[in-house]
């Protein structure tokens, strides 16, 4: 378990599944994190994220309020490259809860434990260009534009571009004692 000043990360439990369900099913939400489209019935959308965790993902956390232990989020890491060392990282926060600072700190940890438990040269995270929110919550963190996508995604009857932005390990011990402020943790 991993843990900060407002949130802990731990693995997922049966527990966590009508939270999974509820995120998944969310499209006000989904237009933020995936590229899913589709509402099933939470059957059909629980086998989703199951087969998901075991096919493509490297590590799941749930994001859990610290004060009362509510999931408000998740994040994983994929399209783990050991040989070259990167993967990719995406954060789902509740609305609930956005702007106080657990996804930044959520975010934070799992990039420490990344770096500091995998031989990672660097970390992806992408963003849509009208996730303004997201995009400028990782360039606080430490991430640089990498790449543009453009007319990636079609949304709301519009192409939008896809922003790579990626977290380098030269440059992680930088900003790792920024990261460590915001988590309040010792590195």
């Amino acid at each position: 378990m991993l843990e900060g000043r407002l949130v802990r990360l731990r693995p997922v439990c049966k527990e966590d599944y009508p939270y999974l369900i509820k995120w998944r099913q969310n499209t006000d939400q989904l237009k933020l994190w995936l590229t899913y489209r589709h509402i099933s019935d939470d059957e059909v959308t629980l086998d989703e994220i199951l087969h998901d965790m075991r096919q493509n993902r490297h590590v799941t956390f749930i994001i859990e309020r610290k004060h009362d232990s509510k999931p408000i989020g998740m994040i994983y890491s994929y399209d783990l490259y050991l040989v070259d060392g990167h993967c990719k990282v995406t954060t789902f926060l509740d609305s609930q809860v956005k702007g106080r600072g657990h996804g930044f700190e959520a975010h934070g940890l799992f990039l420490l434990y990344l770096f500091d438990y995998y031989n990672l040269n660097k970390i992806y995270a992408d963003a849509y260009e009208y996730n303004s929110y997201s995009l400028n919550l990782m360039l606080k963190a430490g991430y640089v534009e990498e790449g543009r996508f453009p007319e990636h995604r079609y949304f709301q009857g519009k192409s939008w571009s896809m922003i790579r932005l990626a977290l380098y390990r030269n440059n992680y011990d930088a900003i790792k004692e920024k990261l460590a402020k915001i988590t309040r943790t010792k590195h």
